[in-house]
């Protein structure tokens, strides 16, 4: 079984991630951060409701898989985003 840290180190933020992409900055700030806008959206969408339930289900036993992206900076995620 592959064991994860407990919690991500500081340096890691653009340290290449679990999934094969470079992870986005991190926010130390509450209303910037991944996590807090996933849980304002599922709050006002069911079916994204769904989904966070779906996922809380499936890493129960991981608390690093669980919380991987809650702190990811919102705002440095949008502005790297290429123009449509």
């Amino acid at each position: 079984m592959m064991r994860f840290p407990s919690k991500p180190r500081a340096d890691m933020s653009r340290e290449q991630g679990m999934f094969g992409m470079i992870n986005p900055a991190l926010s130390s700030n509450k209303n910037d951060q991944m996590g807090t806008m996933i849980s304002k959206m599922a709050s006002k969408n069911s079916k994204i409701k769904v989904v966070v339930e779906q996922t809380t289900q499936i890493t129960v036993g991981n608390s690093f898989a669980a919380a991987w992206g809650d702190g990811f900076a919102v705002s440095a995620s949008l502005s790297s985003q290429p123009p449509l």
